[in-house]
């Protein structure tokens, strides 16, 4: 599985990417960038190679362009993916609770909850139906 997840947070994005190694998710390839503006040019770059990313895990507060203030980056980026057609699902994993139509699903990040294994049930769903 071939995952491109956008976070500004070092230590989340560590987090997340232990909770997907942690639990037998070993032939997984992870991409992580930053920014919008990365994140697009990697979807990009992957469709023109032939290979799009099998899943998104995206915050929804991060920079539009490195080193810029944070923004609903997450927002445009589920958009983004929606206009073009680009059928890659979409994981927002976020500090706020968020309920978004459209997605694979939500997964609230907080350390007082067990948000590892609904991520993790996840992507499981996910790796089942491809």
């Amino acid at each position: 599985m071939y995952i491109l997840h956008l976070e500004d947070d070092i230590i989340k994005q560590y987090h997340i990417q232990r909770a997907l190694e942690d639990t037998c998710f070993s032939d997984f390839k992870l991409d992580h960038v930053n920014n919008l503006s990365d994140g697009i040019k990697n979807i990009e770059r992957q469709i023109k190679a032939g290979r799009l990313y099998d899943l998104i895990i995206t915050d929804m507060w991060y920079p539009e362009r490195n080193k810029e203030a944070e923004s609903a980056s997450g927002k445009q980026i589920i958009k983004l993916v929606k206009e073009k057609g680009w059928n890659i699902p979409i994981i927002v994993c976020s500090t706020v609770d968020y309920e978004i139509p459209g997605i694979l699903g939500s997964v609230h990040y907080d350390k007082n909850k067990d948000w590892e294994n609904e991520l993790v049930r996840l992507v499981r769903g996910l790796s089942l139906h491809r």
